[in-house]
Order: structure tokens, then C-alpha cells, then sequence
């Protein structure tokens, strides 16, 4: 029977259904793409969360749902949300899946259709699977399932034989996110072969010819003893490439052996841990004072700074006992490493670079301080400063934010690298800065106390910034901020951020306009769902946040729940 009256049938009671369930309010022709380029971008509302993709990757399947709704002559009837993005009623976690398998296919990296490795996505991932029209696509046969940790893995028995030493049967004792981290970079050469062939070479025809795998973009190549070795890279949208050989050479027998076109991933490489759909446990634990207010080695009094390094330990900037203490991760106490000796310091803010140096604001007396590591004496870097945050990138520089002055400095070039104008709302200027983050290609992001927002500073233009937060009045509303005292961003480009006056923590997507409530709410307290004046924010290597909160003298950690990303995320 032809397939093709059931593949419409299917796609009309779709399309009734995605009707039916959003806003019939009306399209205009400014919000619908009409551009007849396959590579537009399409933004798609996906069960309530932006997503961006292609349309040669929508369409890169023949006949599928997918390539018959988004060949640009039926999008016009397509519910949209109230900002003109196509709205599709799916699970946003299985999309991500299902975009990623797409983009491999497009690109000629892969010939199969791969189930979640989480087994209990596999179910609901198929039944989108049919809905789109996509359940005839190949898929390997060799599935098995993974007791990693305590979490069952899916995957294939093909990828699992790239580890050495793996046997069928076994229980792997080891994080369930690292794992996942080595099966996807096995995936990606699961369909590379090495190739062998013997060509004959005519001597009146200098260039040889031969095919490769549009999987691979690397050879390296032996010729036989009358020739040199040589090396060819290849164009993967190529499927030709050509060598000239020395007429003394008739014949020659080449071993292919491809390289992969992305470096392996060790499961020791750092990762911030986060993926778009985990969760934190809203019910914090408390891992440093909650003693009482005090100055005994298992006491805080206010901290206002903290900083994760990569073996969780926490340093903290004990700020009413003028001393910065480590403390590790599970220890009942903690240990002063920098102390200020019948003197105050009132430090607000710490950061340790790789070789353990201690970087810390002393705003009592408007300085910035550096401890090496086994120093017996302080240093100061820098005088006259009213500092209140600090931060590190990943060259090693300092930068900080002038609280008073208005601007981020960076040391020790000692320039100007946002604001500088004066005190203002405009976008070339600040209102009390606080703690600044600077991500991995030096943008800087900034804690606007005053001004109610989050700025966005690109390395590439200090002329001005970006409102990427709040920005709306002081207010308790989700797309306001009340005295933000910190920011922090994952590897995404989501910002996690301090809302001091509203004793809550928020999760703001990027491009997003407002954000969403993580931990706290309006009312200040000290259950273990509450924060009290918070001030920092940061997270270990596993994604797990934690909160200075500052007037309950303790640092609460809240617990990541990685369940519902998908593999693509992790």
C-alpha cells in the first residue's frame, strides 16, 4: 500500500492537534519566514523552551513530518507563541536528542538513529519518533544497558568494545556523567573503518585519484619503499582528492588510518556539570558554619565571599572575622589561611588561581591583596581601590569591580574594562558594581547593584554593555532584580544570579527575558529552603550550586539533578 496518503493523513491530524492546544491568535507576515533558503534559522517553541535550529537540518530527512511541515509552504498555518516562535508540543529534552541525531545525519557523520542513553527516555523519545515520521530511520541493533553508578545507561555494544579490558557483564563504579562524556565521543567514530587499496599508477598520469570517508577529514598514509610517506587532509563535503606519485613508482598498497576530527574528551577534563534541563534541590545542606554567628573554627560571621576550587573545597571569605578559611568538602570545621592580624581587613571577595595563590578584596582598607602559596607575608597589588569583587580568567588575569569608582579593572594591565563614565543607568556606565564573572572568552558579566541588573561586557568593545537581566526597576517580579549582588555563568550562557533584596536565586536563560526561581522566595529565614541576605554563588565541577548566605552565618550546597538531560547535554 503507497505510504504517502497515510504520511498526510498523520500530518493533518498533527497539525489539528497543534491548533487546538495553543493561542488561535492571529499571524502576520512580519512574524512568518518566507526566505526559500534552506539554511534559514527557524526558533521554535518546543513545550515552553526556545529552541534554534536550521531548516536543512528540519528537512535533512525525506518524506518525514519534519521536512513536509518546514518546506516553507505550510508554516503559515502553524501556531506561534505570542513572539512569533512556531510552537511544537514535545518534550524540549527529547528535541535536543532528536536536532543532534539530525545534525549527524545532515552532515554525513552518521548513517544510524540513536536512542537517549537514558532508558527511561527511550519509550518517549520513539513515540515522538512516529509522531514526526522518523521511525523508519535505521538503528542499531546492538543496544545494550549499563549499570553505571546506579543509573542504567543505554548504549552499544560496538562503542563499549573501544574500552580496553571491557567484558559483557559487569557494573561500572564510577560518575554516571563522566561516562556519558566517553560514549559520545566513541560515538562520533563509530562509523569510521579503516580502508586499505592497492592502485595501479599509470606513469603517463601523474595525479592519482581515490575516495574517502566523508566521516573523516584526516589521513595519514605509507607508500611503498620507492616513495616517500606523505600526509592528505581532506575536504569532508569533498569525495575526491588527488596526489601526484614520481613516474618511478607503479603501484602502491595505501593504509587509510583516520584520525578523529574532534579531540577526545578525558572523563578528568573540567566541566561546569550543567545541562538546560537539570534541577537543584531546592532544600540546601548546609556544608560550612550554620554554628551560630561566631568566630570558633566551625563558625561564620556574615561571609559575603566564596570561591569552589576543583577538589570542592570552599574558600570563604569570612567577612565580620576578617579572615579568609578553606574549608573541604565534608570537614565539620574549617582552617584560616589568611588571617588579618589586630587589624581589620572586612574582606569581601576570594579567588585562588591554579597555583593556589589567594587573591582577596580588602575593603577596609581599599586594597587588593595577594597571598603566594607557603607565603609568610601578604602582598598588596593594588591601593586605592574600592574593590568589592573579584575574578580570574583563564589567562590568569584579576579582574575587579571598583565599587565606588564605578568600573572593572583589569590587573595587571591596570585598564578599564567596563564602565569608567561615572555613576548611571546608561549603558556605557554602572551603579555599584559587585561581583563580576568572566567567562572563558573574557566577557564579563556584572552585578549592577543599584541599577537593578546584570550586565553584559564583551572583550572585544568597552565602549559599552549589554542589559542581559533585569534592567526594569527595582522590583520582585520575574523579569526584575532588587540589589543584585552576584552572577554567575554555565557553560550555556544561562546566568545563575544573587537578588539579594528578594533573598532568591535565579535561573535566567540566555535571550531570556525574564528568569526563573531556583532557590529562596521573597521572605527572609533559615529553613533549609531559605536564604537570609545572600550574597555569592558558585558551583563545584559537578554543577552543584552553592550560596553564601550571609545573615544565617553559612554556606548552603544544593544538589544538581542531572535525570532529565539528554546525551547531547552531558
Amino acid at each position: 500500500m503507497n505510504t504517502y496518503p497515510k504520511l498526510f493523513i498523520y500530518l493533518y491530524i498533527f497539525l489539528i492537534i497543534i491548533n487546538i492546544i495553543n493561542s488561535t491568535e492571529s499571524i502576520t507576515e512580519e512574524n512568518i519566514t518566507n526566505d526559500s533558503d534552506q539554511t534559514d534559522v527557524i526558533q521554535l517553541n518546543v513545550g515552553g523552551e526556545l529552541i534554534m535550529t536550521t531548516r536543512s537540518t528540519l528537512t535533512c530527512i525525506t518524506n518525514s513530518t519534519l521536512a513536509i511541515i518546514f518546506n516553507d509552504r505550510w508554516e503559515n498555518i502553524l501556531s506561534r507563541d505570542k513572539h512569533g516562535n512556531i510552537f511544537l508540543d514535545f518534550n524540549p529534552v527529547l528535541f535536543h536528542h532528536l536536532l543532534e541525531q539530525l545534525r549527524l545525519i545532515e552532515n554525513n557523520e552518521s548513517i544510524l538513529f540513536y536512542p537517549p542513553l537514558l532508558s527511561s527516555l527511550i519509550i518517549p523519545y520513539e513515540k515522538m519518533l512516529r509522531k514526526l515520521g522518523l521511525n523508519q530511520l535505521n538503528k542499531p541493533n546492538d543496544i545494550i544497558q549499563l549499570n553505571v553508578g546506579g543509573e542504567i545507561l543505554t548504549t552499544r555494544q560496538k562503542i563499549l568494545n573501544r574500552i580496553t579490558n571491557y567484558t559483557t557483564n559487569l557494573f561500572i563504579d564510577s560518575n554516571p556523567y563522566k561516562i556519558r562524556q566517553l560514549v559520545n565521543q566513541l560515538r562520533e567514530q563509530d562509523e569510521i573503518e579503516i580502508i586499505t587499496e592497492t592502485t595501479t599508477f599509470v606513469p603517463e598520469t601523474t595525479p592519482f585519484f581515490t575516495t574517502f570517508i566523508p566521516e573523516t577529514t584526516s589521513y595519514s598514509t605509507m607508500l611503498s619503499p620507492e616513495t616517500t610517506s606523505f600526509s592528505a587532509t581532506f575536504i569532508p563535503e569533498t569525495t575526491f582528492s588527488s596526489t601526484t606519485l614520481s613516474p618511478e613508482t607503479t603501484s602502491f598498497s595505501a593504509t587509510f588510518i583516520p584520525k578523529p576530527s574532534k579531540p577526545m574528551i578525558t572523563t578528568s577534563e573540567y566541566d561546569d556539570g550543567i545541562c538546560a534541563n537539570a534541577t537543584w534541590n531546592p532544600y540546601g545542606i548546609t556544608v560550612a558554619g550554620g554554628n551560630g554567628q561566631g568566630s570558633e573554627l566551625n563558625q561564620l560571621n556574615h561571609p559575603m565571599g566564596i570561591f569552589i576550587d576543583e577538589n570542592s573545597s570552599i574558600y570563604i571569605a569570612d567577612t565580620h572575622n576578617n579572615r579568609i578559611s578553606k574549608w573541604i568538602l565534608g570537614a565539620s570545621q574549617g582552617e584560616i589561611v589568611v588571617e588579618a592580624n589586630n587589624s581589620k581587613n572586612y574582606v569581601s571577595s576570594v579567588v585562588v588561581d591554579k597555583n593556589q595563590t589567594i587573591y582577596l578584596c580588602d575593603r577596609f582598607n581599599n586594597r587588593i591583596v595577594r597571598w603566594l602559596k607557603n607565603a609568610l607575608m601578604e602582598e598588596v597589588i593594588l591601593s586605592n581601590i574600592s574593590c568589592w569583587g573579584l575574578a580570574l580568567d583563564k589567562e590568569g588575569s584579576l579582574y575587579i569591580s571598583g565599587h565606588e569608582d564605578n568600573r572593572i579593572i583589569k590587573w595587571p594591565a591596570k585598564e578599564i574594562v567596563a564602565g569608567g563614565n561615572g555613576e548611571g543607568n546608561q549603558n556605557d556606565q554602572l551603579s555599584s558594581p559587585y561581583q563580576i564573572f568572566i567567562d572563558n572568552k573574557q566577557t564579563i558579566y556584572i552585578a549592577d547593584y543599584f541599577n537593578h541588573r546584570i550586565m553584559k561586557w564583551f572583550n572585544d568593545d568597552l565602549q559599552e554593555g549589554l542589559i542581559v537581566a533585569g534592567g526594569n526597576g527595582y522590583g520582585d517580579g520575574l523579569d526584575q532584580l532588587k540589589l543584585p549582588h552576584s552572577v554567575v555563568v554555565d557553560q550555556m550562557g544561562t546566568m545563575y544570579i544573587v537578588d539579594f533584596g528578594n533573598n532568591r536565586i535565579l535561573r535566567w536563560f540566555k535571550h531570556s527575558k525574564s528568569g526563573r526561581i531556583l532557590i529562596g522566595n521573597d521572605e527572609s529565614g533559615s529553613d533549609a529552603n531559605q536564604l537570609s541576605d545572600p550574597y555569592d554563588i558558585a558551583f563545584d565541577r559537578e554543577g552543584n550550586l552553592y550560596v553564601a548566605d550571609t545573615s544565617n552565618h553559612r554556606i548552603q550546597m544544593y544538589r544538581i539533578d542531572k535525570s532529565s538531560c539528554t546525551t547531547n547535554e552531558l
